[in-house]
């Protein structure tokens, strides 16, 4: 059995353990740092309880994701932002923009900061915090608790994975992933994202008005879908029925049996009855077939 078909196996079987210590953290505290989090971001922090975590999004003015986070609210006054590491930077340049005089403090945590990733019951981490995360349990917290934590989980059994069988259970999950499958070209409601990441009934934040103006009034012109290719293909490419280009594929991974599996972004008008294509890099025309709607979560 390959080292990829062995870590798929143990993700399945949930007793699998991903380093994610790669990631941005940022670090927002101070007495004001809730009332800026709320006036900012898509998620009702106020309702977020000490050592709980949401999903959540910063917008521009146009309500297009600048950066994806899971917020964790460490203490009464104090927030981890965890997010990919190309958006860290954009979204302390906005937090500090719109931070003007209140009393908070925007910190780079990631020389203090490790998580893990656990495909299974994640353990009790003394010095560290569990909380839920897209694909499963997150231990986060200082780098020795959380390699104490590691450590744990391995010696009881669990496989350590690495990034590539965990971007195959994404995909197959259907978990978007910021700047692959949505970017400040996207619409939040096209990306899977409001449901889990917005809080419609919450006061104004950055770019409020044009996503409640869709979500109330309208609805979004494509969707994120899940595919399964009948070969492989190379990014980027469109889809397509009969003449007719009808989307784009964002996510490609191939699994261990050959089995190639996708997100990509397809009219809503589409015929989900009719055959939707891609070309190969070789340019040999591949099958795709519909799995369902992308964003799925635990």
């Amino acid at each position: 059995m390959s080292d990829l078909a062995a870590e798929l196996d143990a993700i399945r079987e949930r007793r699998a353990v991903c380093d994610r210590s790669d990631r941005g953290f940022l670090a927002v505290s101070g007495r004001d740092a809730l009332a800026l989090l709320q006036n900012t971001i898509t998620q009702d922090v106020s309702q977020l309880e000490v050592g709980a975590a949401a999903p959540s999004l910063m917008l521009t003015p146009k309500g297009r994701p600048l950066a994806d986070m899971l917020v964790v609210r460490m203490a009464d006054d104090a927030f981890l932002l965890i997010c990919e590491p190309q958006a860290q930077e954009p979204l302390a340049q906005t937090l500090r923009r719109y931070r003007l005089a209140s009393k908070a403090v925007i910190d780079d945590a990631r020389p203090e900061t490790a998580m893990l990733e656990v495909f299974g019951d994640a353990p009790i981490a003394p010095g560290a915090l569990t909380v839920a995360g897209p694909l499963g349990p997150l231990v986060v917290g200082p780098p020795a608790a959380v390699a104490a934590a590691r450590d744990a989980l391995v010696a009881d059994g669990f496989l350590a994975v690495g990034p590539e069988a965990r971007e195959v259970e994404r995909i197959e999950r259907g978990v978007p992933l910021h700047g692959s499958d949505f970017d400040e070209s996207t619409l939040p409601a096209e990306a899977a994202l409001t449901e889990h990441s917005i809080a419609f009934e919450k006061g104004c934040y950055i770019g409020q008005e044009p996503v409640a103006r869709l979500h109330y009034r309208g609805h979004a012109n494509r969707l994120l879908w899940r595919l399964e290719l009948d070969g492989s293909v190379e990014l980027p490419s469109t889809l397509r029925q009969g003449d007719r280009e009808v989307g784009r594929l964002t996510s490609v991974a191939t699994r261990p049996d050959a089995r190639v599996v996708a997100l990509g972004y397809l009219r809503r008008q589409i015929d989900e009855g009719e055959p939707v294509t891609t070309l190969a890099a070789g340019g040999e025309e591949r099958t795709a077939r519909l799995v369902g709607l992308a964003g799925a979560r635990p």
